[in-house]
């Protein structure tokens, strides 16, 4: 309880502070982050005014290579870690919430797939060396971006569908034998996976790859910009709300909800010390591993909530310092260490998952099922000898 209280607590006061930071600059600009400009370590390429070309520069190139670099750690982290995730899941009892965190991996590590993807083939320095590089990521970047996006919002909803799995199984646990079914939970990842797409299908219509020529290298280097549609503001602002509330605004206040009313029957059960509440407290699997990732996804993606609402209501950011514009890319580079942390949080608290992870390194298994062999052997041996004396 105290942990989460507290990082409760943390959360709401950086959401406070950076509310407070992003108010008092709101009139001023259109520096935004990655989703609000163009792709992913890409931003469009303008003439700025002469005053600012400095700063501009500055600002692109550091940006360029921050961004780079964060995707490729950050998505060679997701691959290692949920391939880790896949394998010891899979010696996890199949009930509904082991489904939803396979899942959950899976797309996590679909989504460092293409992280890394992104870090390398927009990268400008890379760019500048090879042409087959600068083809490459002409025709994936959009593409590239979009199944990353649609990945994200996924894990999101899986999230949601894990926490108020849980729910029902504390709060519900007569019907949890009905309601939250391995047949059920598979279903429901199906559907979650495919509405992803939703909150970001505006991206195949709004972003298209463009060549322009590059100064520094004399070759034509690929941005992304926006397409008519994409300038249309009307749609700016429709895609701009539609994609605060689906991917952020909806998603954290289930889980906010569905956290608040777990804990509290959590609370109950344990002041009445009732048995069967007590009894029903320990048939529930992944209970702890579920709150911690709610913790952790609710502490990494306020932020970027705050700052979103702020531009949804304020406007961009224009002319932001190199301090402001560097703040806002790590705001938007955070939320994405969900996509690795996961593992971090099921070792700190399931004691099974890190049991079976260490033995996944040292290759136990192997040994457990060669001395059960030699045992269920030594077994056969003693009851032929005690029937032929």
């Amino acid at each position: 309880m105290f942990p989460l209280r507290l990082v409760s607590l943390v959360a709401v006061v950086i959401a406070s502070v950076l509310a407070t930071v992003l108010a008092g600059n709101g009139g001023n600009g259109t520096m935004m982050t990655t989703e609000d400009t163009v792709t992913d370590g890409s931003q469009m390429i303008q003439q700025p005014r002469s005053n600012y070309a400095t700063t501009v520069a500055d600002i692109s190139r550091v940006g360029n290579a921050l961004t780079s670099f964060s995707n490729i750690v950050i998505g060679v982290a997701s691959i290692l870690f949920n391939i880790v995730n896949i394998i010891v899941m899979s010696r996890q009892k199949t009930v509904s919430p082991f489904i939803y965190l396979n899942s959950l991996a899976v797309c996590d590590l679909l989504t460092g797939v293409l992280m890394t993807c992104n870090g390398i083939l927009l990268n400008h320095n890379f760019l500048r060396q090879s042409q087959t590089t600068r083809v490459v990521s002409y025709w994936t970047q959009i593409p590239a971006y979009f199944l990353r996006s649609w990945l994200s919002s996924s894990a999101t909803y899986l999230v949601n569908a894990l926490s108020l799995d849980r729910m029902i199984a504390i709060c519900y646990p007569m019907k949890r034998a009905v309601w939250c079914t391995q047949k059920r939970a598979r279903i429901a990842s199906a559907v979650l996976i495919l509405c992803g797409v939703i909150p970001n299908f505006h991206i195949v219509l709004r972003l298209k790859s463009l060549w322009y020529p590059d100064p520094s290298s004399g070759h034509n280097i690929p941005v992304a910009v926006y397409t008519d549609i994409g300038r249309d503001p009307i749609v700016t602002d429709v895609t701009s709300y539609g994609r605060l509330i689906l991917k952020q605004v909806v998603p954290l206040t289930l889980l906010i909800f569905t956290s608040i009313r777990t804990m509290n029957d959590i609370i109950k059960s344990l002041r009445f010390r009732n048995q069967n509440s007590k009894n029903t407290m320990k048939d529930v699997p992944c209970l702890g591993m579920t709150m911690g990732v709610i913790a952790v996804f609710v502490f990494t993606n306020i932020p970027l909530v705050v700052y979103s609402l702020n531009i949804s209501i304020n406007g961009p950011y224009r002319n932001a310092s190199f301090a402001m514009a560097m703040f806002l890319k790590v705001i938007e580079i955070f939320p994405w260490i969900n996509s690795f942390s996961n593992f971090f949080v099921y070792i700190i608290t399931n004691n099974k998952f890190r049991k079976d992870m260490i033995g996944l390194f040292l290759c136990k298994k192997a040994e457990e099922n060669k001395s059960g062999v030699n045992s269920r052997s030594s077994v056969t041996k003693q009851t032929s000898l005690n029937l032929n004396p």
